[in-house]
Formats: structure tokens, sequence, C-alpha cells
């Protein structure tokens, strides 16, 4: 239901930045995401029909799921055996909470119209 739908991104959902750039045939959008409970933010691009939206880019503060962070502390212990220190001596830090990372071009996401949900219908 919306009002389920509405709670969910509520929910996830700290704030939305909408910036539109106006050209001759409608322009497109700049959508801005900020998650709540931790930094974390996303910034997608559309035009004016919405269906194609490009993941522009993906930053987090620090690991955000225990797969982020094994895969930030494999990363940390390659970098160090890099520099000669000997991985097998390094405790993991119970401090280390990941990298900081940006991600860009994350690709594509395309929306189908018939499996959009349409809140507006009204019961009969």
């Amino acid at each position: 239901s919306f009002e389920s739908t509405k709670k969910l991104i509520h929910s996830i959902i700290g704030k939305i930045t909408i910036k539109h750039n106006k050209l001759t045939r409608g322009g497109y959008f700049i959508i801005m995401i900020d998650y709540k409970g931790f930094e974390e933010s996303s910034i997608f691009l559309t035009d004016w029909q919405a269906m194609e939206w490009i993941w522009s880019s993906h930053y987090r503060s620090k690991a955000i799921t225990e797969e982020d962070l094994k895969e930030d502390s494999e990363s940390l212990k390659y970098l160090l055996g890099k520099k000669g220190i000997n991985i097998n001596e390094i405790e993991t830090d119970k401090e280390f909470k990941g990298f900081e990372t940006i991600e860009s071009g994350l690709g594509m996401i395309v929306l189908e119209k018939e499996k959009l949900i349409d809140f507006n219908i009204i019961a009969t």
C-alpha cells in the first residue's frame, strides 16, 4: 500500500535534493539522496520521463555492511603487504570501521511502465 511504502522510504531516506537543468526538450534532473543513520549518499541523473536513471555516484564515510568491512579489511592488508609489512603479524584493529569511499559510473537503472505501482488509482 502507499502508506507502508511511504513509511519504509521515510525510515531509510534522510533527504532528497532535486535540481532541474532546463534544456530545449525538458532538460534533465540531478537527484541526490542522503540516507538516514549513517553518512551515505547517492546521485542519480534522469530526463523528464524518469524511466532511465544513471547512477552517477555513491559515497560512504565508512563500511556500511559486514561485506563492506570485510572488503575494506582485505584491501588494507593488501596495501600494507605491498609496503613490506607482514600482514600475519597484524591483528585487525577493532577501531577500523572501513574506508571512506566514492564510486562513480555505477550503471543504469531502467524502469518498466508495467511494473510501476500507480498510487493515484481511485477505488470504485
